[in-house]
């Protein structure tokens, strides 16, 4: 019996609590939590029902639309390119993330609805037809579906359907580097239908936003979007036909300041250290070489890390002919050591040479004025014309007897005077021997090394404009060594000056009509 109440007294506040839930949500405001669920609740049923009689059949994906009306379909493209996160010369490539946007009209997907003007059905977007459009230039993509596919599809009621996606795409762009790293380059964006002829589809670039650019892809790390331009690229095949094809060109201009941080300021500095090996001296050999070796070496090292990341083309590049130079000057620097030396050796061989032939020069000059005394000293004691004229009278006075040896007298005299001329003869013919030897085995110092070390006084005073050898007690250049080295401080500046200056006059002009031309 007490079981029975019990259960009867539950039964009764059951439904009592019933009574009280009917009540309160028949007595609900309308903007209550609960009548919203259930208002949101009929409503996406009703556009799930909507979306889904729209795609019933007679409808296909198959098939395109207006194929019975045998006009081709116009697809409106619009492109709002997001960033263009990397440029790489070496694969002649670069990518970018965009949304891709298709807007055309189809005749079968119009509806009347109070709930929607606009059905947004992007869950069937594989049971809706969609023009095939593929990159002609494409070397990877990527369609996004992090956290959930990336794809928008709209359908209004007259039957305007639009189609966005967001693509992360690789595409190919050949690259001009004949002036790297003063270029600007053209890449594009290529697109077209892959398998419907222009009898189907026709490609059109969206009167309103053809081509949006974010402000993050106007500045790229190494370029600067400049522009872009809008182009139809539809082209015909012999076998199957004419397809519609648009592109998008992106004119960039390169950033310079990387370059000329990590680049030009560096390999400057590097060619002038080479030249303080003109300043040591050519005597210590290790520093000049080590000094030398360093700077070939950085440079060499330089190139090789610049050109490593370009393509192998056969041209040749602004910054080839930048670092080409560069390694020239630091390798002649090496080579003007090596002329230093040769020069040092060759004046120490003359020198060393001089010092052993100046004993014999000095016999030489003793001997010629010997010679010469003895014979003023035979011309001093020989007798004079008249006297022998006057000693001939006489010996024809004497008697016969007397004559021959007058006559043997005579002759002796003329055998004398025979003999005083051979030796005089003799004498002025080994002087002029002598004088001969002593010309052929001088020795012309600094002459042998050529004409420009026989004036190397004068063109040091010149190059120096007077000062140095003004001031100076001492010679402005004591030896032929120091002589080059002397020529190299004054000549190697001013060729590396010359050579930036027709360098720098012409690369920039050239980006300048360079720049011109994108510009336009």
């Amino acid at each position: 019996m007490q079981r029975r109440q019990a259960l009867g007294f539950l039964l009764l506040l059951l439904l009592m609590y019933l009574l009280i839930e009917f009540t309160a949500s028949t007595a609900a405001p309308p903007d209550s939590p609960a009548l919203n669920s259930t208002a949101s609740g009929a409503q996406s049923y009703a556009l799930t029902t909507l979306a889904s009689s729209l795609l019933a059949p007679p409808y296909t994906s198959r098939v395109r639309p207006d194929l019975e009306k045998r006009v081709p379909v116009t697809v409106n493209i619009s492109i709002h390119i997001v960033e263009v996160t990397a440029t790489n010369e070496a694969s002649m490539d670069f990518s970018t993330s965009m949304y891709f946007r298709r807007i055309w009209y189809d005749d079968r997907l119009t509806y009347n609805s109070s709930i929607t003007n606009m059905l947004s059905i992007g869950f069937m977007v594989d049971k809706v037809w969609q023009p095939d459009i593929y990159f002609l230039n494409e070397k990877a993509g990527l369609s996004h579906k992090i956290t959930v596919p990336n794809i928008l599809l709209q359908v209004s009621p007259e039957g305007r359907v639009i189609l966005s996606t967001k693509y992360t795409l690789t595409l190919s762009c050949e690259f001009e580097l004949e002036l790297y790293p003063m270029d600007s380059q053209i890449c594009s964006i290529v697109f077209g239908s892959f398998g419907y002829t222009t009898s189907d589809i026709i490609l059109r670039w969206d009167a309103e936003a053809a081509v949006v650019l974010s402000e993050v892809a106007k500045s790229l790390p190494e370029y600067d979007v400049v522009k872009f331009t809008l182009h139809n690229c539809t082209s015909g095949y012999e076998v199957t036909g004419w397809f519609t094809c648009l592109s998008v060109n992106l004119h960039m201009r390169r950033k310079f300041n990387y370059y000329l941080i990590q680049v030009y300021i560096p390999s400057i500095l590097v060619v002038v250290l080479s030249w303080v090996s003109f300043w040591i001296d050519h005597h210590a050999t290790p520093a000049r070489i080590t000094l030398s070796l360093l700077t070939v070496l950085t440079v060499t090292t330089q190139s090789s890390s610049v050109t490593s990341g370009m393509p192998r083309v056969s041209y040749i590049k602004g910054i080839d002919v930048w670092l080409t130079g560069c390694l020239s000057f630091v390798f002649l620097a090496l080579i003007e050591y090596a002329v230093v030396n040769v020069v040092q050796r060759k004046s120490a061989m003359l020198r060393t040479a001089e010092r052993w032939q100046r004993p014999k020069k000095l016999l030489s000059v003793a001997n010629a004025f010997k010679n010469a005394n003895q014979l003023a000293t035979r011309k001093a004691a020989a007798p004079s014309d008249a006297d022998a004229l006057q000693a001939n009278e006489a010996d024809s006075r004497k008697p016969e007897s007397q004559k021959p040896r007058v006559a043997s007298s005579s002759s002796s005299n003329g055998t004398n005077s025979t003999s005083a001329s051979n030796n005089n003869e003799g004498t002025m013919e080994s002087t002029g021997i002598i004088a001969e030897n002593e010309t052929s085995n001088e020795r012309p110092a600094a002459e042998d090394l050529g004409w420009l070390f026989r004036h190397k006084a004068s063109i040091s005073h010149w190059l120096s404009l007077g000062k140095l050898c003004h001031t100076s007690q001492q010679p402005c250049v004591k030896s032929d060594a120091e002589f080059v080295d002397f020529l190299s401080k004054r000549i190697f500046p001013a060729a590396f000056l010359l050579f930036n200056t027709v360098y720098w006059a012409y690369y920039k002009s050239m980006q300048a009509t360079a720049s011109t031309a994108v510009a336009k």
